[in-house]
């Protein structure tokens, strides 16, 4: 997991008084696609796949991990030969390039050097980060080297982690249009609880699928008059 990555790699740094590294960082494109559409257990596949993947291909380290949702983090802790580096990360994408059921999965990567771009976990996260970004706006399935010039992820990516970050919350979470009821975002909890992809959860009606009513209930309207205040209320699903 990341905690134990990140602590793995600046024990690196620790142990060193002049390290030298490359620092990897990889998001599978379009795998949330993947995930409305069969559910989590396919998401799951593809997830173990990449991780072979990696393993298969990057036989100079073992920290590699995935650090949240569908990205993953590798840290070389030696210099490679530029071309090398390169013939490598050209396998990564021709191997991770593939078309599930008409959705296009690949990857978009970010590459950060030890000890131009930083010489602790957190600069060349930060780095290689900006450097996947970078990669994700200019098309996806390409990489790219950090570079000082490259820009702050755009607002787009920010929410899209977001939406991550509420698809790996223990909490079941949805929010649906005040006036239609119909469900506008759902997260993988709530789909799970409800035995349902998100596919199948997007435009329904929340009282249907939730409650199984055929009519609206008291929550939105009761929520709507909430103002400058909080509206609690404990409930189950499927509750007459």
């Amino acid at each position: 997991n990341r905690v134990e990555f990140e602590s793995k790699v600046e024990m690196f740094f620790m142990s060193n008084k002049h390290p030298s590294g490359i620092f990897v960082m990889l998001d599978i494109d379009n795998f949330k696609q993947v995930n409305d559409t069969f559910g989590h257990v396919a998401g799951d596949k593809i997830l173990c796949n990449v991780a072979d993947i990696l393993r298969s291909i990057f036989t100079e380290t073992e920290l590699i991990s995935r650090i949240g949702g569908d990205e993953y983090a590798l840290f070389i802790p030696f210099e490679l030969e530029e071309s090398y580096l390169n013939s490598k990360l050209k396998k990564l994408h021709e191997v991770l390039n593939m078309d599930i059921d008409h959705i296009k999965i690949s990857c978009s990567t970010g590459i950060a050097f030890c000890p131009i771009n930083g010489s602790d976990f957190e600069a060349l996260y930060n780095c290689a980060d900006i450097a996947l970004l970078t990669s994700k706006r200019n098309g996806k399935n390409q990489y790219r080297f950090y570079e000082s010039d490259m820009e702050l992820p755009i607002i787009a990516h920010i929410e899209e982690k977001v939406v991550s970050l509420l698809d790996s919350t223990s909490d079941a979470m949805f929010v649906s249009d005040a006036y239609t009821s119909e469900i506008i975002y759902i997260n993988e909890t709530a789909c799970n609880i409800l035995g349902k992809t998100k596919k199948e959860c997007l435009g329904s009606r929340c009282y249907q699928i939730f409650w199984s009513r055929c009519r609206n209930c008291d929550r939105c309207f009761n929520i709507g008059q909430c103002v400058n205040e909080f509206y609690e209320e404990d409930t189950m699903l499927l509750d007459e």
